[in-house]
């Protein structure tokens, strides 16, 4: 007897294996165009620093890159106010022209790492408020520990 199988490879990374890391940097890209600045390559090598430290969900990687983001804009622009939204935060940074924010994905990856148990990496809500933390830190003070 024969049968069909079908896959639904929604990212593409079941026929292509880099398909997750592209994934991942058009998402960052997507969100940096939202937000009004042009694309960016600097979290390309981020992918890999998130893997080597257990993260190695891309959504996850994404959500964190996006917050380190989100608190680096509101770091330098305090009296922005942000939506509950993604979506609309992302349109307030837009329309009210925030110059391009640069943060250092690769490094946010490293030290957003030491605030997950390796018991965690496959349950990042149980870390998610030391990881947010650790990202208001990393992205305010760089000099932080």
């Amino acid at each position: 007897m024969r049968h069909n199988l079908y896959l639904l490879d929604i990212d593409n990374v079941l026929i292509y294996p880099g398909g997750y890391r592209e994934s991942f940097s058009r998402t960052i890209n997507y969100f940096m165009r939202a937000m009004g600045w042009k694309d960016s390559n600097s979290h390309e090598s981020a992918a890999q620093v998130f893997e080597a430290h257990g993260i190695t969900n891309e959504w996850d990687m994404c959500a964190i890159c996006l917050s380190g983001l989100f608190v680096a804009v509101a770091g330098n622009i305090p009296d922005l106010s942000f939506s509950e939204s993604v979506l609309d935060a992302l349109d307030i940074v837009k329309t009210s022209g925030v110059p391009r924010q640069e943060v250092n994905f690769s490094q946010l990856a490293r030290e957003v790492a030491t605030d997950i148990k390796p018991s965690e990496t496959h349950l990042p809500a149980l870390a998610a408020s030391r990881v947010f933390d650790r990202i208001i830190r990393s992205t305010c003070d760089p000099k932080s520990p």
